[in-house]
Order: structure tokens, then C-alpha cells, then sequence
């Protein structure tokens, strides 16, 4: 890295990172939705509301992994950022700042964004914000698996070295 005090984002990025982090992201999208199934089966369903389409759990569900796999690669840009990168091509500090990335989300997306926007596309008028702890739990599943599934899907990338994802 160059001598500068200031970071930069890294040219590092490219497909490979985009397809790592789009199918860690769609991994723990599924992962995510399991644990909503089982504890807050309506969540999934709100999903659909964001879309001004009436609760339908599959409709939730195929827009949830959607969003899952699009949040998988904006955490790959983030992660691109020269700080973090070192973190997160190694599976257990991966696993961190995954969790760290998933809480933004919960925070800002989940908690703020997402209430807002089903109030204005419905008549429903969710608390906003809306910090629901099942849906926290949700969101910290979704980033550890995203977070350790990122280098472990790029390191198995054709043509990957060891060196690119480690340094």
C-alpha cells in the first residue's frame, strides 16, 4: 500500500468477488429465512408489502433472497475498502465483520428504511424505527454466514491465489 495516510478502495474487486459474495449473500439469505420461519414466520411475508404485495410468504421469501444476494455484493464492495479487506478474506475475522456489516443493515435497512417505505406504499403504519430483536437475530445469522462464506467461496475461485485472498 502506498505510503499516503490516506485508504483507498481497492481495485482487488472483480468477479470473482461479486459471485463469492452474491452466493455467500444467497446462502445466508436462506440461512436468515430458515430462522424467521421458525421463530417470525411474518416478517418474510413483509418483505412482499415493500413491493405494495399483499403478504404472500413465497413472494417474501423470493424477494428476501433477492435482497439477500444484492446486499452479499455490497458487502464485497465494502470490504474492498484497504482496512477491511484483510479481515474479511479470512473466515474468521470474515465471520466479524460480516456480523458488524449485518447490524448496519438491521439498523439502517430493517430498522428505518424498511417501515418507512411499507408506509408509503401501503396503508400499514409500522413504528419507526423498528428495532425487533428476532429480526436483529435474523440479520446477525445472514452476516456471519455471509462473512465466512465470502473468502471461502473466493479462495475456490478458478485461477484464486492464496496471496490475494490473504494479504
Amino acid at each position: 500500500m502506498a505510503s499516503n495516510s490516506r485508504r483507498e478502495w481497492s481495485s482487488r474487486m472483480g468477479p470473482d468477488d461479486l459471485i463469492s459474495a452474491g452466493v455467500a449473500g444467497l446462502i445466508g439469505g436462506i440461512a436468515f429465512a430458515v430462522l424467521t420461519a421458525r421463530t417470525t414466520p411474518e416478517q418474510l411475508q413483509k418483505v412482499g408489502l415493500l413491493y405494495g404485495l399483499a403478504g404472500s410468504p413465497r413472494i417474501g421469501l423470493f424477494l428476501h433472497l433477492n435482497h439477500s444476494i444484492v446486499f452479499g455484493i455490497v458487502y464485497a464492495r465494502v470490504v474492498s475498502y484497504e482496512p477491511l479487506h484483510g479481515f474479511a478474506t479470512r473466515v474468521g475475522p470474515g465471520v466479524a465483520v460480516g456480523i458488524a456489516f449485518s447490524v448496519v443493515v438491521w439498523l439502517v435497512a430493517a430498522s428505518v428504511l424498511m417501515p418507512t417505505w411499507i408506509s408509503a406504499v401501503t396503508s400499514r403504519s409500522p413504528p419507526i424505527p423498528n428495532f425487533d430483536l428476532a429480526f436483529l437475530a435474523g440479520h446477525v445469522v445472514f452476516g456471519a454466514v455471509l462473512g465466512g462464506g465470502y473468502p471461502l467461496l473466493l479462495s475456490r475461485m478458478p485461477g484464486s491465489s492464496e496471496e490475494r485472498h490473504t494479504s
